[in-house]
C-alpha cells in the first residue's frame, strides 16, 4: 500500500517523556503522520522507550493491543509478534486476530485467511466470550475476503455491521460496503 497514509496514536502515563509529547489530562498522545515505508526510526525510539516505562505499570491487554497495532500499521511485524508473544499464547483468538492482520499487511494473505478463520472458531467456542467482539473478527476477515478478491467478502461484512453495537462504526461500515457492492 504505497502512499497509504498511517495515523497512530499512543497513550501511556510515561512521565519522563513529557517534553516530548502533547500532554492531554495528565495522558501522553504520540501522534505520528506519515506514509507507510518512511523512515520512522525516531519515533520508533522514542515509542519503545516510552513502551518499556509503560511495561512497569499495570499493563493490561488493550495496553499491549495498541502497541501492536502500531507496529502493524508501520510495517514493523517481527516486532508486532514478539510483543504478541508476551501477551497471548498461540492458540488464543486475538493471538490469530492480530497475526491475520499482520499477514494481511504483508500480503500474506492465504495465511491471514486462515488465521482469521481459526480465531473466529475459537471465538465462537470460548465459554468466557460474550460475543460483544465478534463483530470485530468478522470486519478483519471481511477485509481478507475483499483483498483476495472473494465476493463472500460483501456477506460477511453485513454480518459484521448486524453484530457492531457502535452507531458511527455501523455507519462507517455501511460505506465501506457500499463501495464494495458497487467496485465489483
Amino acid at each position: 500500500m504505497k502512499g497509504t497514509m498511517v495515523f497512530i496514536i499512543l497513550q501511556t502515563s510515561c512521565k519522563d517523556y513529557m517534553e516530548i509529547f502533547n500532554i492531554v489530562s495528565g495522558v501522553c498522545s504520540i501522534k505520528i503522520f506519515g506514509k507507510k515505508g518512511e523512515d520512522y526510526s525516531n519515533y520508533i525510539q522514542i515509542l519503545e522507550r516510552c513502551w518499556q516505562d509503560w511495561k512497569t505499570e499495570k499493563v493490561t491487554a488493550f495496553n499491549y493491543n495498541i502497541v501492536i497495532k502500531m507496529y502493524i500499521s508501520i510495517g514493523i511485524y517481527d516486532k508486532a509478534e514478539k510483543e504478541l508473544k508476551e501477551i497471548y499464547n498461540e492458540n488464543n483468538e486475538w493471538h490469530l486476530k492480530f497475526m491475520a492482520q499482520i499477514h494481511q499487511s504483508s500480503g500474506a494473505l492465504e495465511e491471514a485467511f486462515d488465521n482469521i478463520t481459526k480465531a473466529i472458531e475459537i471465538y465462537d467456542k470460548n465459554i468466557k466470550s460474550d460475543g460483544k467482539y465478534k463483530f470485530a473478527f468478522l470486519r478483519d476477515k471481511a477485509e481478507i475476503l475483499y483483498n483476495m478478491g472473494n465476493d463472500d467478502c460483501k456477506d460477511v461484512l453485513k454480518q459484521a455491521i448486524k453484530e457492531v453495537t457502535d452507531e458511527e462504526l455501523k455507519k462507517e461500515w455501511e460505506k465501506v460496503l457500499e463501495s464494495w457492492i458497487h467496485d465489483r
